[in-house]
């Protein structure tokens, strides 16, 4: 379960399982389409993530309770009005999911059947294409955003967004997909004292093309114009070995500083930022007990999901330094 209310977030563990039967497939729509080449690949090779997925606003009864048989939790927000927006993707945590928002007026009393899905179509011929990883948020002006990923095996995942200006109309509007970067963004974005906005973003595998912005790591975006553009400020690295699925998430401290918290194979790690994001600390083990699982934060607090176990567990720390790079 998760549970919502203003400026509270708190996080639990997926449900795991297949849908029944095939899902409806705009495959031959989209594949015509694709013509952007994959980065150091043959020339003609497409890269079906750098496409766009379609926002489907009316969604048929393959998308309904009676057409599925689990999911898994994403999150919600809530509107400045008191509207609930809950997204989940429809078949758990496996290659075939696709997201799935509802919404409830009732403080999570009731809940509407799907009002958007996001189900990125297969392509014949290739791997399965979904969407696995990301988050909602409700920025300061009353704007309500679906952060998601696009994942295929062997291409790095990328990272998108959609927004809506009117979540608490009858028929909210969404706008069309906007790309981010490669990678993906599980936890929100926070908005600094500054009034800048900061996004974190995991990438596990090489992106596409040089440079910082396409190395393995946790990135920090940033936006001086209210999400309409984001760009990279800086980043930091767990050793190969440590990797663990990352999940970071910020966090803004009374000084100033910037806390980062992400989640390695030994436990959660952490490390701080004294410029806004640009340059950042060793990463080094965080004192929060853990079962080395999702975090979430609330009100400027770390919390943990606790799963099934009564005790967190947690590995004992390393002795020496991580070695992690910083960019």
């Amino acid at each position: 379960m998760v549970c919502s209310r203003p400026g509270f977030f708190v996080v639990t563990f997926p449900m795991f399982g297949k849908p029944l039967g095939q899902r409806f497939s705009l495959a031959l729509l989209l594949a015509l389409g694709l013509s952007r080449p994959l980065a150091g690949a043959v020339p003609g090779v497409t890269d079906p993530l750098l496409e766009p997925p379609v926002v489907n606003t009316r969604p048929g009864p393959e998308y309904q309770d009676d057409a599925r048989v689990a999911g898994m939790v994403i999150g919600m927000d809530r509107t400045p009005k008191g509207r609930i927006w809950g997204a989940w993707t429809g078949t758990g945590d496996n290659h075939e999911a696709y997201f799935m928002l509802a919404t409830s007026d009732d403080g999570g009393g009731s809940w509407s059947r799907p009002r958007v899905v996001i189900d990125p179509a297969g392509i014949p011929g290739k791997p399965a294409r979904y969407s696995l990883i990301g988050n909602l948020w409700c920025d300061p002006n009353g704007r309500m955003w679906l952060f998601f990923d696009q994942h295929m095996k062997g291409y790095a995942q990328t990272a998108w967004f959609i927004t809506c200006d009117n979540p608490d109309a009858a028929e909210p509007t969404w706008s069309k997909p906007t790309f981010v970067s490669d990678g993906s963004t599980l936890n929100k974005p926070i908005v600094l004292q500054s009034g800048k906005w900061l996004l974190p973003v995991s990438l596990l595998v090489p992106g596409r093309g040089t440079g910082p912005t396409n190395q393995p790591m946790i990135h920090a975006y940033g936006s001086t114009d209210q999400g309409r553009t984001w760009t990279r400020r800086g980043g930091v690295a767990l050793p190969p070995a440590e990797v663990n699925h990352n999940e970071p998430m910020f966090v803004e401290l009374r000084d100033g500083r910037l806390w980062l918290l992400m989640r390695a194979r030994f436990g959660i790690a952490e490390s701080f930022s004294t410029d806004q994001g640009r340059t950042w600390s060793e990463a080094k083990p965080s004192a929060i007990q853990n079962p080395l699982s999702r975090g979430g934060r609330a009100r400027g607090e770390a919390r943990v999901a606790r799963g099934k176990t009564a005790t967190p567990r947690q590995r004992p720390a390393p002795t020496k330094s991580l070695g992690l790079r910083r960019a």
